[in-house]
């Protein structure tokens, strides 16, 4: 049902890798604002880790614009995101890499947006609360085949073909992941919610998901106080507890009285 459409995406990341061939690529940046930035760190986390041929780096949107790397240029590759297509930030950044002469690619969910008409590549992926796609078709999949479609390119490797074997198997396996914790998610939800602190601890790839899962979700849809939180440092934040402060209504920390826990709950994203 959805073939065209996977096959258009495939089509568009090839071509960004073989116009990426004609250029010597020596810094990537990838370059968002809010969760659309965190959708694309993976491409961050394995590039850093599978190849030493490039620099990446993760910046948002204004500050990219506003403060541009100094080694923006010919010889880079930028990566943005902008959902709708019109996020101003996002779209100023694009204009602005693709007049320092770099090779710019943006994700987007609107073909013939803003963001499209002013970067080389543009790449679509799908976005339907109310009837979905396939899970193939979302920002993650399409992300990691980026990112191995460009390990590839850079150590001569052919890593792609596996990734595209595992993003096809993606619904099943959530669809048995929902199905297995479906009981412990609600029972959790119940048990938990009127919480009014939330920590998402996370390491490794999984950052990208605690990022989204407190700021989009727990703060934004349910108004939470929530805060994603590297597994190292967890046991230092919760040295303190959080008291709304009666002046500005912000949140502030104070120190824990001797031998009394945290009044908070933690989740862990990406637990295994």
């Amino acid at each position: 049902m959805h073939e065209e459409k996977v096959a258009l995406t495939k089509n568009q990341i090839a071509a960004l890798r073989k116009a990426a061939e004609t250029r010597s690529i020596q810094d990537i940046f990838v370059v968002a604002c809010g969760g659309s930035l965190a959708t694309l760190y993976p491409i961050l986390y394995i590039l850093d880790r599978e190849t030493n041929a490039v620099h990446v780096s993760s910046v948002n949107a204004a500050e990219f614009f506003h403060n541009p790397p100094h080694r923006l240029g010919d010889h880079s590759l930028v990566i943005l995101n902008s959902q709708s297509g019109t996020t101003p930030e996002t779209v100023s950044a694009a204009r602005l890499a693709h007049e320092r002469g770099a090779l710019t690619a943006a994700f987007t969910t609107v073909p013939g947006s803003a963001i499209e008409t002013v970067v080389d590549f543009p790449i679509y992926y799908y976005d339907d609360p109310v009837n979905p796609y396939p899970l193939l078709l979302s920002i993650f999949p399409e992300v990691y085949q980026l990112a191995f479609s460009l390990v590839d390119l850079l150590n001569g490797s052919n890593c792609l073909p596996g990734m595209e074997t595992a993003m096809e198997h993606l619904e099943t396996v959530c669809q048995r992941a929902v199905s297995d914790f479906a009981p412990q998610a609600r029972e959790f939800a119940r048990k938990h919610r009127t919480e009014q602190l939330i920590y998402t601890v996370s390491a490794g790839l999984d950052r990208c998901i605690a990022y989204i899962l407190t700021n989009c979700s727990f703060m934004e849809s349910v108004w939470r106080h929530s805060s994603p939180s590297r597994r190292r440092t967890l046991p230092w934040r919760l040295r303190s507890c959080w008291k709304r402060h009666p002046c500005c209504g912000f949140s502030r920390a104070r120190p824990l009285p001797p031998g009394r826990r945290a009044g908070c709950e933690v989740s862990a994203a990406g637990h295994r």
